[in-house]
């Protein structure tokens, strides 16, 4: 069997691509908002996992379209999704974001970018990595300004786009999505342990202005076992919940 991480309802081979399926797409599939979904905008697909989740927690005639630049990304979604039972619903296309065009609008856009930046261009971590691997993991391959611009363009005044940044960058993050009109919404500050560093955050942001919601998640105790409110987040995926 193709290695990957078999979830409730769906098996997400990670053999092919550069990013393999991780704890930071778990929340991020797990957290963001399907109310009302119909058409979901998967941008930077990966192994397809985001996809595959949002396929499970939406109607069932919702339509997912999922884009990746890179080629083995993208075939493997596709393997993904043609093994799932939702293969109808999901449409996988290898293409830049910025090459979709206005008609495909989207009411829900979900994204786990690029998040290293130029500093970590050279390190020995870095370098280790395959071209792939680097592309999927650099923000040279689409930059938080490219996202909000690409997916500001592609929306209507009704659309949502929930992506997941590093806590660092999280005042960046909010200065380019307010240049595009893109609106705070909702705010996720994720912790490994309890008195740890934020080391990521989830955004949820819409076209209109809103009173912005903000939570905080622990995914592990004291004794290094998930948390309760770690667990009823991810229970309709984990295996183990």
């Amino acid at each position: 069997m193709a290695r990957g991480f078999k979830c409730k309802q769906f098996f997400v081979a990670h053999d092919l691509c550069a990013m393999k399926v991780s704890t930071d797409s778990l929340i991020l599939g797990s957290w963001a908002s399907t109310e009302g979904t119909q058409q979901v905008l998967d941008v930077g697909c990966g192994s397809g996992i985001l996809s595959l989740m949002m396929c499970q927690r939406s109607a069932q005639d919702a339509k997912i379209l999922a884009i990746d630049v890179d080629p083995h990304a993208v075939e493997q979604t596709q393997i993904n999704a043609s093994n799932s039972r939702w293969a109808n619903r999901i449409d996988v296309r290898h293409c830049e974001l910025a090459a979709l065009t206005h008609p495909q609008l989207a009411d829900t856009i979900i994204c786990n970018p690029p998040y290293f930046t130029n500093t970590n261009v050279g390190n020995a971590e870095h370098l280790a990595q395959s071209v792939s691997r680097q592309t999927a993991r650099h923000q040279g391959s689409l930059s938080s300004q490219d996202l909000f611009f690409h997916t500001a363009r592609l929306s209507s005044s009704k659309t949502r786009l929930s992506c997941l940044y590093p806590t660092p960058q999280r005042e960046t993050v909010l200065t380019h999505a307010r240049q595009y009109g893109w609106q705070l919404s909702r705010e996720l500050m994720v912790f490994n342990h309890r008195g740890a560093r934020s080391h990521v955050s989830a955004f949820e942001f819409s076209r209109q202005a809103v009173t912005a919601t903000k939570e905080t998640l622990i995914i592990k105790n004291e004794q290094n076992a998930y948390t309760d409110e770690y667990k009823t987040l991810c229970k309709d995926f984990y295996l183990a919940f």
